[in-house]
């Protein structure tokens, strides 16, 4: 059980037990235990740690080739100096011959900033959602941070709550969403009975509260077994990036032929004419140290030319303008090369909630069933009034009626359940409830009336009192202003959009025609399925796989852990800055106001990235190309590849190459990319 505890030792001789409720453990229990390694701290972490941002970024085939050339610049200037030819060294290896240097530090330098930015956005944002437990410890209820709880704490999870580690139910009754764990809305309730008294670390109390006994923590709750499956899995590849190093590995078989061609045509050059007089600057010798320091430097000319260096730094730092704009947006990118996931994708999946909605609802209109207006408005306001916890659909009601409490009317409160799908109130007059009209009402007509309703997009609740009903409410969602113009310039740049959502079949749709999505009408229920093909055909990773192999690029959005497989299954993961740390550490794309428009100007970007480096690239590479054609041409001159300096490279590749390169990536062209990056 305690196998990757980091103190496996003391774990395995520490004894497990269920202290007794009231009690708890005591001081010396708890330093045992975290001592074991048997606390609620966990090393799960599916983001870089910054040593493997450094790493990644430094050691690059690109880094390599330049620096060793760079090394060995150094060793051999070293070496002259040591056996005194300081004046040899003077002219073949000043500072100048380390300029190209430059672009590499750049361009590395660049990449790592952005990485840890991103990193250290993500940590700020865990810091402020840092969850606090209450546990008894030597008798007393404390309240403590999340990750200070160890195994066999005794601790109380109340309604509105999170659940933050892996825990027995030893008392109480409680109502648990585990959606983010299971994507099922249902909840689910929790007792101290075999069969279900088991709840899990990212799930969330919804009515009620249990007294609990931690069982697992840290690396070992249920949310962290997930995380540690996306930590398997490899990370999406960047086809600019692939393409990119994919141009230099051929550059290197280039890179080693020019190398060997120009090493051996110029040491048979100086050991044939070095000493006649005219043909070089001045006679030279390979027996001299300044033979070899003339061919060495000549040999790098002709390799740094031929390796594309400012192709890669153009890149960089066009990517970084961009991601720069894009966090003006209020759009985090993870790292530089996410920027063009988005922007290759053919489909893109959304939620409703929170997505084409904004999160918020308002009274639409008020159907009553009987003349008493006002006695069936102070029902709805004894109701919420008695209600501890408020959702999207409560707090639109209570800004319409307002809010009530009469302790001596109502004897007591049902709080609302997913489950139940209704909450209620036990009035001296009988049973009063409020919620989904097909759980509460019998009469077909009014049935019949609620679905009607709902059809036109709105949400139905109905108030019943002993079982008659008092009242239809209808509520609206509030619709994003920007979701339609979002969702109209998907379509417009050859993007499909699939909506998926757990609300009321007629409602999505009726919200998503308004929104603009297209076969809006063609929305399928699951419900009524057996749990198993539910879980067969809507499993989002399921999903994403399905439409990968009919050969789509696909974007997907996601907030919870269940949905992390899916998010990095996915050629772009979107998230939001509500998400779960799970979800953000495994996207692409964080939108920090948790609004969706910000995808237009991130497909642009990326759309704009890619189409100017596909023409920038052409600079670069006819420079390699008129390179290592010119390491062959000039092999029938004497003296014609030495008079080929790196000097000459860094004014070809400044004012001819990388200017106008650089002044074409800026080009604001946004047009759909069509193939590959080559």
């Amino acid at each position: 059980m305690f196998k990757e505890a980091k103190h496996h030792k003391e774990a395995d001789a520490l004894v497990r037990y269920e202290p007794e409720i009231a009690v708890g453990l005591k001081e010396e229990e708890v330093l045992a235990r975290e001592k074991a390694g048997l606390s609620n701290k966990s090393n799960v972490r599916v983001d870089k740690p910054y040593w493997k941002i450094f790493t990644d970024n430094i050691f690059t085939v690109f880094n390599i080739t330049l620096y060793a050339i760079g090394l060995l610049f150094l060793i051999t200037s070293l070496l002259l100096n040591h056996f005194g030819h300081n004046e040899v060294v003077a002219k073949y290896f000043g500072i100048s011959k380390y300029g190209f240097l430059g672009p590499a530090t750049i361009n590395m330098v660049i990449g790592i900033i952005q990485e840890c930015r991103s990193k250290r956005v993500l940590e700020k944002l865990r810091l402020v959602a840092e969850a606090k437990a209450h546990v008894i410890r030597d008798g007393k209820e404390q309240e403590i941070l999340a990750s200070k709880l160890v195994a066999d704490d005794i601790v109380i999870f109340r309604q509105g709550e999170q659940v933050t580690a892996d825990a027995k139910v030893l008392d109480g009754l409680a109502e648990l969403d585990e959606s983010l764990l299971t994507g099922e809305s249902n909840t689910v309730t929790k007792r101290p009975k075999a069969n279900c008294n088991e709840v899990y670390s990212g799930s969330s109390v919804m009515a009620g509260a249990v007294t609990c006994v931690v069982t697992k923590v840290g690396e070992e709750a249920y949310a962290n077994t997930l995380q540690k499956k996306v930590k398997k899995m490899s990370r999406k590849k960047s086809e600019l990036m692939k393409n990119l190093y994919g141009i230099l590995n051929v550059m290197s078989i280039l890179l080693f032929l020019v190398v060997a061609v120009v090493v051996s045509t110029m040491v048979y050059k100086v050991n044939r004419w070095g000493s006649v007089p005219g043909v070089f600057m001045e006679p030279i010798s390979l027996s001299e140290p300044s033979g070899w320091a003339q061919i060495i430097t000549t040999t790098s000319a002709f390799a740094i030319g031929v390796i594309p260096t400012g192709l890669v730094l153009t890149t960089s730092i066009t990517l970084a303008v961009s991601t720069i704009y894009l966090a003006s947006q209020k759009t985090l990118i993870q790292e530089l090369y996410s920027l063009e996931s988005l922007s290759r994708v053919d489909v893109i999946c959304l939620d409703k909630t929170g997505t084409l909605t904004d999160g918020t609802m308002s009274v639409e209109s008020i159907l009553y069933e009987n003349s008493r207006h006002e006695e069936t408005n102070r029902y709805i306001r004894l109701l919420l009034g008695a209600m501890t916890t408020q959702n999207a659909t409560s707090k639109a009601l209570q800004d319409y009626f307002g809010s009530e409490v009469d302790k001596k009317f109502v004897l007591s409160a049902t709080q609302f359940s997913s489950a139940r799908k209704y909450s209620g109130i036990k009035t001296l007059n009988g049973a009063v409830k409020l919620g989904a009209p097909e759980y509460l009402l019998v009469n077909e007509k009014i049935l019949e009336e609620s679905k009607n309703l709902a059809s036109q997009g709105l949400r139905v609740v109905a108030l019943t009192l002993e079982g008659m009903c008092l009242a239809l409410i209808t509520l609206k969602d509030g619709i994003r202003k920007s979701a339609e113009a979002t969702l109209e310039y998907f379509y417009e740049n050859g993007l499909d959009v699939k909506i998926i959502s757990g609300d009321n079949q007629h409602t999505v749709a009726k919200i998503a025609a308004q929104c603009g999505v297209r076969n809006a009408d063609k929305a399928i229920s699951l419900e009524g399925m057996e749990i198993e093909d539910v879980k067969k055909i809507a499993q989002k990773e399921a999903l994403v796989t399905a439409l990968k192999e009919r050969k789509h690029k696909v974007a997907m959005t996601g907030d919870g852990v269940n949905d992390i497989l899916a998010l990095r299954k996915s050629n772009c993961a979107i998230t939001f800055e509500k998400a779960t740390d799970a979800a953000k550490s495994c996207s692409d794309v964080i939108l920090l106001d948790n609004d969706f428009c910000h995808l237009r100007e991130v497909v642009g970007e990326g759309r704009r990235v890619v189409n100017n480096m596909e023409r920038s690239s052409i600079l670069f590479l006819m420079k390699t190309v008129c390179i290592f054609l010119l390491a062959f041409i000039l092999i029938p001159w004497r003296a014609g590849q030495m008079f080929f300096t790196i000097e000459n490279i860094y004014l070809v590749q400044t004012s001819v190459i990388a200017i106008s390169g650089f002044l074409l990536s800026l080009e604001r062209r946004r047009e759909p990319i069509v193939g590959s990056f080559r």
